[in-house]
């Protein structure tokens, strides 16, 4: 089911398909973090603009797990989701998970719908625990989580730098799947 693409309608009607990334996506998937706004490039961890960071999110660490979707409209890859986990360890039993969508395609359900098969997939994967990591600005997908029930576990002041490296407060949220 997850190694095929999965066809569905956003709610403004446009059908998008969503699959797992293949490593032969790197040119689309570069031209989508390319594309992004500015100011979505804040909230990453790393810049995504680079080449050589695309090229090495298709590779696999053997230290963790991933699982990752992105998401279709037509030819151009309009989103990207991610569930990661390590091997092993005190926190094998935890994911996290982080999702970024194209402006063009936010306010329309597709960050439930991702956030949705992400939790579901953690769930099928054992976990016992998934996060999502943000800062106090992105309310909307502090929202998006807090539809699945994930809950504040707490803010970090000052823990993370953005791109232009000025300090951010980081927002720790979780939800437990044992038993979804």
């Amino acid at each position: 089911m997850e190694d095929e693409g999965q066809v569905r309608t956003l709610a403004d009607g446009t059908e998008i398909t969503i699959q797992p990334l293949k490593p032969d996506e790197y040119e689309k998937s570069l031209q989508f973090f390319k594309d992004l706004p500015e100011e979505d490039l804040m909230y990453l961890r790393v810049d995504v603009r680079d080449p050589e960071v695309v090229r090495k999110r298709l590779n696999t660490n053997p230290l963790e797990n991933v699982f990752r979707l992105v998401v279709y409209a037509e030819d151009r890859i309009i989103a990207d989701a991610t569930l990661r986990w390590p091997q092993a360890g005190w926190m094998a039993h935890v994911g996290e998970i982080r999702i970024i969508i194209s402006e063009n395609f936010r306010g329309k359900g597709l960050a439930t719908m991702l956030y949705r098969k992400l939790f579901i997939h953690a769930v099928r994967v054992g976990l016992e625990k998934i996060e999502a990591h943000m800062t106090p600005e992105q309310l909307g997908a502090r929202k998006c989580v807090e539809k699945l029930g994930f809950r504040e576990e707490g803010v970090l002041p000052g823990f993370v730098k953005d791109v232009k490296g000025n300090l951010r407060d980081l927002v720790i949220m979780s939800a437990h799947v044992e038993g979804f």
